[in-house]
């Protein structure tokens, strides 16, 4: 029970990748309408959306990681659990604000070529 918590991680960021993969191969219908409304080209916003959720993927992958090196070297489950999830967090938060900055880059930067 001691190796649920990176268990669960790891799954996690496996179907976080699997879902990346199948965007990335251009399954635009896949992302929620609310954030592809008003995109023009659809295949390079799905390329971009799954670079993202790559990125987010990491989260859950290194706190499983930390969760579960320290499960097997620490005496303190407790600490190492608490610290993984404060990772996983963390993590999920800077890579997600990293992802949507990337994303409105691009879609400011498509902007800005159709204008010229």
């Amino acid at each position: 029970m001691e190796y649920a918590f990176s268990i669960l991680m790891f799954v996690f960021a496996a179907l976080l990748m699997l879902y990346a993969a199948l965007v990335g191969r251009g399954g635009f219908d896949m992302i929620p309408r609310g954030y592809a409304a008003s995109v023009d080209d659809k295949k390079a916003y799905a390329k971009n959306f799954a670079k993202v959720l790559r990125a987010v993927a990491a989260a859950p992958a290194v706190s499983g990681l930390i969760a579960l090196v320290g499960v097997i070297l620490s005496e303190r489950d407790d600490l190492v659990i608490g610290i993984s999830v404060i990772i996983l967090i963390v993590g999920t938060a800077a890579f997600l604000t990293a992802g949507v900055k990337m994303l409105s880059l691009d879609r400011n930067t498509d902007n800005t070529e159709g204008q010229k």
